[in-house]
């Protein structure tokens, strides 16, 4: 991409015209984008009768709201992130919906077929989970777990101030991606591993869970450090104020920091290799506490390449690859 010099102890800054350009562009893909969610949304609402409640109305006001006035509000750059936010706010609605909807066998299957019957969290916590006491691999884990968003965000910050263009291209595929999860959590919500213990479907020797659910009690540990209550709080956080307990495949907690190391792995020299060690820690984590699936990080992995590709030229490239083997007066009649 072509730059302009910045000034003395500056640094470069695209030409103007480049700016509009990427930020047009990513305008395109956050209204592409928002038009197939809500088509998706309004499709189920119709199908399965789901009650809007006045909270859930009052996100969606918020949500075309932030849309409508995205080109003058402040920091324009960073609405994309409020408009995801608010997007994944919008699965409150649907929590009944899809609880009816829910698939945990399936994909209990599939893990065991990958795996020669076994699940790769029965695996690690057999392998690392101590019988009694604490567990500074969990606590650890959980501190991973939490780090999912504020990580990819302190990367997109960094980009913001450093390599604009890289920035614009992470925005742009965070959108695809996460747009393209919530979809497949309403049309496929799946079960965690934890969830599947609690209700009985990977029963061990004598009838107890083949797994535990180990981030409460790590998650707890450290709130009580900090003096507050760890459970009460643990509650709060992943009960009352998450969106959806169901959206198990594929996980963002997978894809959003192999998005970042994806995208910026071509401006950050030796230091992408931080990003990507993070990223395969966070794997092992949310596996390990009992949180995803290895199928669910797979298809974290899948949904975050096919985002970036999609955003960093990849449709160009194919399509320029057909067009230049296409006979001529066929296709190659076609480009400009």
């Amino acid at each position: 991409m072509t730059r302009l010099a910045a000034p003395a102890g500056g640094l470069p800054r695209e030409p103007a015209a480049t700016r509009a350009d990427v930020r047009s562009r990513n305008d395109r893909i956050l209204l592409v984008s928002m038009v197939a969610y809500a088509a998706v949304l309004a499709g189920l609402a119709l199908e399965r009768g789901v009650e809007l409640t006045p909270a859930v109305l009052a996100i969606g006001v918020a949500l075309v709201t932030v849309l409508a006035l995205r080109r003058r509000l402040p920091f324009r750059d960073w609405i994309p992130f409020v408009v995801v936010a608010l997007a994944y706010e919008l699965i409150r609605g649907y929590q009944a919906t899809l609880d009816a909807m829910v698939h945990v066998a399936g994909i209990i299957g599939v893990e065991r077929d990958l795996l020669g019957g076994q699940l790769a969290t029965g695996i690690l916590q057999a392998a690392f989970h101590p019988l009694h006491g604490l567990d500074p691999l969990a606590v650890a884990a959980t501190i991973l777990y939490v780090l999912h968003v504020p990580l990819p965000l302190a990367v997109a910050g960094w980009l913001w101030l450093r390599h604009r263009s890289a920035f614009y291209d992470f925005v742009a595929a965070l959108v695809v991606l996460s747009i393209a999860a919530f979809i497949t959590y309403l049309l496929l919500p799946v079960a965690p591993p934890w969830w599947a213990a609690a209700h009985g479907y990977v029963p061990g020797p004598g009838g107890r869970p083949l797994i535990s659910y180990l981030q409460p009690a790590a998650f707890a540990t450290l709130v009580d450090s900090a003096g507050l209550d760890g459970r009460a709080v643990f509650g709060l956080a992943f009960g009352n104020l998450s969106p959806d307990q169901i959206a198990s495949f594929p996980s963002i907690h997978a894809a959003y920091p192999f998005l970042a190391y994806l995208v910026a792995r071509r401006v950050l020299g030796r230091a992408r290799w931080l990003v990507l060690a993070y990223a395969v820690a966070a794997w092992f984590a949310i596996i390990y506490l009992g949180d995803h699936y290895l199928v669910d990080v797979i298809g974290g992995v899948a949904y975050s390449s096919a985002a970036c590709w999609s955003v960093t030229g990849g449709p160009a490239r194919l399509l320029g690859a057909i067009r230049s083997r296409a006979a001529p007066g066929s296709l190659g009649m076609l480009s400009p």
